[in-house]
């Protein structure tokens, strides 16, 4: 698979997936694919298309953009780096995120997804309780850096 390939493999994956075309995202997959994300690891076709369904029904008007590295290939590994927006329950949240893909037969075979699932508390974060929450959350991982 070429550089290129993958690279358009990527995207495609990506941009299915946030459209909600969930049968043209498990199409870039192989049928035991793994996917490790903070959600947990979903492994193979079916346990894949439910975190995709799953996505989609919470996660409205989700877009994807690359950011910083774009994408990067060496021998049958793909790494981008970008982020995620969309609509939660009436809330507007954008993430960071960067994800590992690897690739057998011209199709993805695992997935290792990471964002920052604190930048998301921050903005999910409603009220005054919540917030006192996510603040101490915040100042403990950070004690010592400020």
């Amino acid at each position: 698979m070429t550089e290129e390939q993958m690279k358009a493999t990527i995207r495609g994956f990506l941009q299915s997936s946030v459209a909600g075309d969930i049968t043209k995202a498990l199409s870039f997959l192989t049928d035991d694919a793994v996917w490790v994300a903070p959600q947990g690891t979903f492994k193979g076709i079916a346990e894949i298309k439910h975190l995709l369904t799953w996505n989609n029904q919470i996660a409205k008007d989700s877009k994807v953009a690359e950011t910083g590295i774009g994408i990067i290939t060496q021998g049958h590994i793909g790494v981008i780096e970008h982020k995620l927006s969309g609509t939660t329950n009436g809330m507007k949240w954008e993430i960071p995120a960067t994800c590992i893909y690897e690739f057998k037969n011209n199709k993805i075979q695992n997935l290792k997804g990471f964002f920052d699932t604190l930048a998301l508390a921050k903005q999910a974060a409603k009220g005054p309780f919540a917030k006192m929450v996510v603040k101490l959350v915040v100042n403990r991982t950070e004690k010592g850096l400020h």
